[in-house]
Protein backbone atom coordinates (compact mmCIF):
# COMPACT_ATOMS: atom_id res chain seq x y z
CA UNK A 1 0.00 0.00 0.00
CA UNK A 2 0.92 3.53 -0.71
CA UNK A 3 1.67 6.52 1.85
CA UNK A 4 -1.22 8.56 1.39
CA UNK A 5 1.56 11.62 0.32
CA UNK A 6 1.70 9.43 -3.02
CA UNK A 7 -1.97 9.19 -3.51
CA UNK A 8 -1.92 11.08 -7.06
CA UNK A 9 1.70 9.96 -8.37
CA UNK A 10 2.49 5.89 -9.96
CA UNK A 11 3.72 3.66 -8.27
CA UNK A 12 7.18 4.11 -9.79
CA UNK A 13 7.21 7.69 -9.40
CA UNK A 14 6.56 7.62 -5.54
CA UNK A 15 9.29 4.50 -4.54
CA UNK A 16 11.10 6.94 -6.34
CA UNK A 17 10.11 10.27 -4.00
CA UNK A 18 10.32 8.00 -0.79
CA UNK A 19 13.66 6.65 -1.66
CA UNK A 20 14.78 10.27 -1.97
CA UNK A 21 13.09 10.90 1.49
CA UNK A 22 14.91 7.90 3.29
CA UNK A 23 18.46 8.89 1.81
CA UNK A 24 18.07 12.64 3.23
CA UNK A 25 16.94 11.43 6.56
CA UNK A 26 20.06 9.32 6.64
CA UNK A 27 22.30 11.44 5.85
CA UNK A 28 20.92 14.06 8.18
CA UNK A 29 21.97 11.33 10.30
CA UNK A 30 25.64 11.58 9.37
CA UNK A 31 27.58 14.47 8.43
CA UNK A 32 27.66 17.05 5.62
CA UNK A 33 29.53 15.14 2.76
CA UNK A 34 32.05 18.18 1.53
CA UNK A 35 32.38 17.60 -2.24
CA UNK A 36 35.43 18.42 -3.98
CA UNK A 37 35.32 19.80 -8.05
CA UNK A 38 38.41 20.17 -9.75
CA UNK A 39 38.61 22.84 -12.74
CA UNK A 40 35.81 25.23 -13.10
CA UNK A 41 35.86 24.35 -17.05
CA UNK A 42 32.89 23.14 -18.34
CA UNK A 43 32.44 19.79 -16.89
CA UNK A 44 32.91 21.08 -13.60
CA UNK A 45 30.40 23.73 -14.06
CA UNK A 46 28.77 21.06 -15.18
CA UNK A 47 28.98 19.39 -12.04
CA UNK A 48 28.45 21.94 -9.64
CA UNK A 49 25.08 22.92 -11.59
CA UNK A 50 23.68 19.30 -10.95
CA UNK A 51 25.23 19.37 -7.23
CA UNK A 52 23.19 22.28 -6.53
CA UNK A 53 19.99 21.72 -7.97
CA UNK A 54 20.02 18.15 -5.60
CA UNK A 55 17.33 17.53 -2.65
CA UNK A 56 20.49 17.60 -0.67
CA UNK A 57 22.06 20.18 -1.08
CA UNK A 58 18.91 21.93 -0.80
CA UNK A 59 18.49 20.15 2.64
CA UNK A 60 22.16 21.50 3.61
CA UNK A 61 23.34 18.40 3.78
CA UNK A 62 26.08 18.61 0.60
CA UNK A 63 28.92 21.15 0.57
CA UNK A 64 30.57 21.89 -2.78
CA UNK A 65 33.65 23.66 -3.54
CA UNK A 66 35.18 24.25 -7.22
CA UNK A 67 38.85 24.59 -7.57
CA UNK A 68 40.85 26.39 -10.51
CA UNK A 69 44.12 26.43 -11.23
CA UNK A 70 43.55 30.00 -13.74
CA UNK A 71 42.22 33.29 -12.56
CA UNK A 72 38.92 32.64 -14.21
CA UNK A 73 36.49 29.71 -14.84
CA UNK A 74 35.41 28.49 -17.78
CA UNK A 75 38.28 25.96 -19.22
CA UNK A 76 40.65 26.98 -21.85
CA UNK A 77 38.61 27.85 -25.47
Amino acid sequence: MLPSACSGLRSLNCHAYIAVDEAIELSRQSDVKHICIIGAGPSGLGALKVIKESPQYKAGLWKPVAFEARDAIGGIW
